[in-house]
Formats: C-alpha cells, structure tokens, sequence
C-alpha cells in the first residue's frame, strides 16, 4: 500500500481490547482505540497493550476532550499520536486541544 495513503481502524465501542488497533498498527496504519463506551479499567487494559505491544502511532477515539487530554498526558510518551473527539466538544473546549496539540499529539474532530 502506498506510504501516503494512511488507514484508520477503529475498535468496536464498548470492547477496549486492543488487539484489531495493534495489528493496523503493526501494518502501517493507525490503530484507534474506541473508549467511547469503556469504563476507566477497561480504558487501562487496552490503553496498556497498545504502549506495550507496538512501537507507537497509535490513538484513541474518546468522547471528552478532558478525558482525552489525561489520557495524552499518561500515554503520549507511550505512543499515543492521534486523538478523535467530536467537533462540537472540541472547539468549545479549544484551550484542551491545544494542551494535546503542545504534548505532539495530532487532534481530529469528528
């Protein structure tokens, strides 16, 4: 596949285990963890197996772009280089994005 043409996975809401993210990963693409419907533990496991099991460029797909920006903040070191959230949310929380966008992290809007 070509270098410029970049595909994103994302994982089913509501089952964070990560294993479809860390094989697009693993292939060149971009791995999405979807947290739109897990709860903190479940957030945890997947979030870990990412940083652990890939060598970075991977996201995450969140609902709240505070949430999101923790998240940055715990695993931007770890890998994490890409956050969705959704338009709405994000440009009224602009001062959030700019704090992911500061950590080298790529924001989208959804």
């Amino acid at each position: 596949m070509d270098d410029d043409f970049k595909v994103l996975v994302l994982t089913p809401a509501g089952l964070p285990e990560a294993s479809l993210a860390i094989a697009a990963v693993r292939a060149g693409h971009v791995g999405l963890l979807n947290l739109e419907l897990a709860g903190d533990l479940q957030a945890d496991v997947g979030l870990n197996s990412l940083a652990e099991l890939t060598e970075g460029g991977w996201g995450i797909s969140h609902h709240d772009p505070e949430v999101a920006a923790e998240i940055v903040g715990r695993y931007a070191a770890r890998g994490l280089s890409l956050v969705v959230v959704p338009a709405a949310l994000g440009l009224e929380q602009a001062e959030l994005v700019a704090a992911m966008r500061s950590a080298g992290v790529q924001v989208l809007f959804e």
